[in-house]
């Protein structure tokens, strides 16, 4: 244990955020202290962890080149979208080439975290109670499943995506995947390749788009428009999609009732692969379990061994003690928690592209305020008063639909641009 620990900040967690916030203390000269539950760094992207979500047919959603911190790049030689393992590797050598390991206390789990008066007490699962200057929970967002409740009573298996590992698990089954987001499209064309036979219940439409348009991966293409505004984006984007993916209506799937960016694409074209040779076939959403099958709101019923949930994930706080009961609605920027200035998240929000050049942001703009803090100057105070003012600009311009999931979700390159602008504003990094 450092000396001095209460003038350390506490990092929950050594994933990607946890990585990231470690190395931007270290680099600032701020005592800091990592507590990892696991034995090892890399958060989810480590299969081989009990607790881990990850499958292993699991890539980057988003391409190399607009996932990278800014300062360590991704190997050259890995694809445009690497893999769970090329991930997991690359992390790990994040955090040697950072020099943070010495800092990290693995086989440590945080079970409570108190104010009480100036200072942050953390309290570990080998019954200590630790005080902190400052706490960054960069727990990740993807531990605790969300279940959705529906009625009747079904017979068969019953999983979070959480618990899919291989394509294995499906031989032979009548799967059923609930939810079409980017993991639940994955594990649908897992699904599709090897079950007997294969289903994807989807409550709402969504718009597809292909990880490569004119053989650059999509991401890096949008990032090309740059500031483009979202009114010119848009209509761009939707004819090269109609171009690509055609009416997808005669494959089943519901049409959307938003227009693109105001939720987010599904990165899979494969999915409409499957779905164009009859691998997989799309039903609407469940109205009731029914013993040895299921029951659609359509009217359709489907006999189904086993329901596979892609549904999400909790996003939970209820072991951080500081007053009322605290959500994400309650962080500036779903980063800065507006009654408690010495308290920051890495791991409230949802965004469009790459999440790892956002904590570049996060890390030096948390960094900045930290010493600002210390300092006394009065620019913590300043840059917060600024960030209630422009919270709104982090959606740059897009009108999102109504849903738990976009309630904290941030345009990535407004999000960048402008938290680097209001950091150096007022603490002249």
């Amino acid at each position: 244990m450092n000396e001095n620990t209460h003038q350390q900040v506490a990092i929950l967690g050594a994933g990607p955020a946890g990585l990231r916030m470690a190395a931007g203390c270290q680099r600032a000269g701020i005592p800091y202290t990592v507590y990892e539950r696991h034995s090892e760094v890399g958060g989810l992207w480590d299969i081989n962890r009990p607790d881990s979500p990850m499958y292993e047919a699991a890539h980057f959603i988003s391409s190399k080149r607009q996932s990278a911190f800014h300062a360590f790049p991704m190997p050259a030689d890995f694809p445009d979208y690497p893999s769970h393992r090329q991930i997991f590797d690359w992390l790990k050598a994040y955090a040697e080439h950072s020099g943070i390991g010495r800092a990290i206390r693995f086989n440590t789990e945080v079970s409570r975290v108190v104010r009480t008066g100036d200072c942050w007490y953390v309290e570990t699962s080998r019954g200590e109670r630790i005080e902190h200057a400052a706490v960054v929970l960069a727990h990740g967002s993807n531990w605790v499943p969300r279940w959705p409740d529906y009625p009747g009573v079904f017979n068969g298996e019953q999983w979070h995506s959480s618990q899919f590992k291989r394509a294995a698990q499906l031989s032979g089954k009548r799967v059923l995947i609930v939810g079409a987001g980017n993991s639940g499209c994955d594990i649908a064309c897992e699904a599709a390749r090897t079950a007997e036979a294969a289903f994807l219940s989807m409550r709402r439409g969504y718009h597809f788009l292909p990880k490569h348009l004119f053989g650059i991966p999509s991401d890096e293409f949008s990032a090309r428009a740059g500031d483009a505004p979202i009114w010119l984006k848009r209509p761009f984007f939707t004819l090269l999609k109609s171009m690509v993916t055609g009416d997808l209506q005669r494959l089943g799937l519901p049409q959307p009732t938003h227009r693109l960016f105001e939720s987010h694409p599904i990165m899979n074209t494969q999915v409409l692969h499957y779905l164009q040779h009859g691998d997989l076939r799309v039903v609407d959403d469940i109205a009731a379990l029914d013993g040895d099958g299921v029951q659609f709101k359509s009217g359709q019923r489907e006999r189904i061994d086993l329901i596979i949930y892609a549904t999400g994930y909790e996003k939970p706080l209820h072991f951080v003690e500081c007053g009322n009961a605290l959500t994400p609605a309650d962080f500036w920027w779903q980063v800065f928690a507006k009654s408690q200035p010495s308290l920051y998240s890495m791991s409230l929000f949802e965004t469009n592209s790459g999440a790892y050049p956002l904590f570049d942001v996060m890390a030096d703009a948390i960094v900045a305020d930290i010493v600002s803090q210390q300092a006394g100057d009065g620019a913590s105070k300043r840059f917060h008063r600024r960030l209630a003012d422009s919270e709104h600009a982090v959606r740059g311009g897009l009108n999102l639909i109504d849903s738990e999931r976009h309630m904290v979700y941030v345009d990535s390159q407004s999000f960048r641009r402008r938290l680097r602008a209001l950091t150096r504003l007022h603490f002249q990094t």
